[in-house]
């Protein structure tokens, strides 16, 4: 008779079929491992839409299909809860999707106040930092200082309009 695999690595395989969708291991149900990692996904994504509102909307129908594609491929980050997740989606996200301006106020916002590893975790800033961006739908400059010790000062610059005049030669 073999010997059964160490505990260490049947938590692992456990593990790693409940977070991105694996086999499950050997010797476990299943239909219970599969029913399990839906339940575990789709908390995952209720708690990235509590966290990034706008982004779901910003998404649209896909969202769903778009959070369990992501959720397959990237396990949960180990510091940050929803609010990293949410921020490697939109990472992950890239290019591909544009965002409005209440999910980009608030990327910069996080960004902000916090670093992002290689990994997703997001880790709380100590020294100054300033972000700039332009959010077109409203037309605003908004420009954000952060300080640990005194917190944050945001500037919006109101709808700046550019206008383009040519010169005529009388």
């Amino acid at each position: 008779m073999a010997n059964p695999p160490p505990l260490a690595e049947l938590q692992a395989a456990l593990i790693v079929a409940l977070t991105i969708g694996a086999p499950s291991p050997v010797g476990f149900d299943n239909e219970r491992i599969q029913a399990a990692a839906t339940a575990l996904a789709d908390k995952r994504q209720r708690g990235i839409v509590r966290t990034w509102p706008s982004l779901a909307e910003d998404i649209g129908p896909q969202f769903c299909d778009c959070v369990r594609s992501y959720t397959q491929a990237h396990p949960l980050p180990s510091r940050g809860g929803s609010l990293a997740d949410g921020r490697t989606l939109i990472r992950w996200l890239g290019k591909s999707q544009r965002l409005s301006d209440a999910t980009r106020f608030q990327v910069m916002s996080v960004d902000l106040s916090h670093r992002m590893l290689p990994d997703g975790q997001l880790i709380q800033r100590t020294w100054p930092t300033i972000r700039i961006a332009w959010l077109g739908e409203s037309r605003q400059l908004v420009l954000a200082v952060h300080w640990s010790f005194l917190g944050e000062v945001w500037l919006k610059l109101p709808r700046l309009t550019v206008t383009v005049r040519r010169r005529v030669d009388a």
